[in-house]
């Protein structure tokens, strides 16, 4: 594993970050999840050399609005490049649910070259409301190269996501969120046995006490 960046600190929080992966054997085990036959279950099986590459950037800063308000800002993206560098025959279905020939130069499943995450809201001394926005783009659900076909293809979504808390005391906050605030239907897999939708929509309240 190799990584070259850079880090800054101050008013702005700034990290870019090169990665390299380089798998001399992929190793995948295999699970119901993974949609395999009953005699497979719990083994492993080899992908050979795989590359995975990309960047990874994170960028957060804060805006005084008045002596009292201020606005956070917090932004992340994801960048990733996959690639086979062996074929091979697929006979457990864990590379591709098909259990299909994997090519040389074929990209993994469930890995979108696009991921961006957006944060920002209001704060006080006392309280914070924040709302997240999710972004990632297409994936495949089979490995493979070139666009996607529609039956192989994971869609981009957005969802947001709300989150409030209120300092009653030093020690003592409140605090609720909301996933999905609107209530956004998406598929996030394709296997095992048909699209596995997204988290619906999901609020919730606490208490966090800290001694």
């Amino acid at each position: 594993n190799y990584e070259l960046g850079f880090r800054m600190s101050g008013e702005n929080n700034v990290e870019v970050v090169a990665y390299i992966n380089d798998y001399s054997n992929l190793k995948e085990s295999c699970n119901a999840s993974n949609g395999c036959t009953t005699a497979q279950l719990d083994s492993e099986f080899n992908g050979g050399e795989v590359l995975v590459y990309g960047i990874e950037s994170h960028w957060k800063t804060a805006f005084q609005l008045n002596d009292a308000l201020r606005t956070p800002i917090s932004v992340t993206y994801t960048f990733t490049q996959t690639e086979f560098k062996n074929s091979f025959e697929d006979v457990s279905g864990v590379f591709t649910q098909k259990g299909e020939k994997v090519e040389e130069g074929d990209e993994l499943a469930y890995v979108p070259t696009h991921r961006l995450n957006i944060k920002s809201g209001i704060e006080a001394e006392k309280w914070q409301l924040l709302i997240s926005a999710l972004y990632q783009g297409d994936m495949r659900a089979n490995a493979g190269q070139g666009s996607i076909s529609a039956e192989d293809k994971i869609d981009a979504y957005t969802v947001f996501d709300l989150a409030a808390n209120y300092k009653v005391r030093p020690e003592l906050t409140l605090y609720s969120t909301i996933d999905n605030l609107f209530d956004e239907e998406y598929v996030v897999a394709a296997q095992p046995m048909g699209y596995r939708p997204g988290k619906p929509r999901a609020t919730h309240i606490g208490v966090k006490y800290q001694f």
